[in-house]
């Protein structure tokens, strides 16, 4: 059994988490609204090369990760966005 001292330790941390998941997603939006349109431009172009061109999807995620800084989940996110507007 869970004593009191253990759990509130446990919420704590997932509220800790939580809150870290936020700040993350926070931040990539604000790189996204700092890139111009054009470079929104360029990079959406260029995902769309390396897709046309045979490059599989973690490979164009880890270059969307590489130019923007993204995490992870944003960089698959953007991947999958510039894939269903084609």
């Amino acid at each position: 059994m869970l004593e009191i001292p253990g759990l509130i330790i446990i919420v704590a941390l997932i509220v800790y988490i939580a809150t870290l998941r936020n700040r993350i997603k926070d931040l990539e939006q604000r790189q996204l609204q700092q890139m111009t349109l054009e470079q929104q431009s360029i990079l959406r172009t260029q995902i769309q090369t390396m897709l046309q061109g045979g490059k599989t999807m973690p490979e164009v995620v880890k270059f969307v990760r590489e130019e923007t800084g993204f995490g992870l989940v944003a960089a698959k996110h953007y991947v999958d966005q510039v894939q269903t507007e084609e």
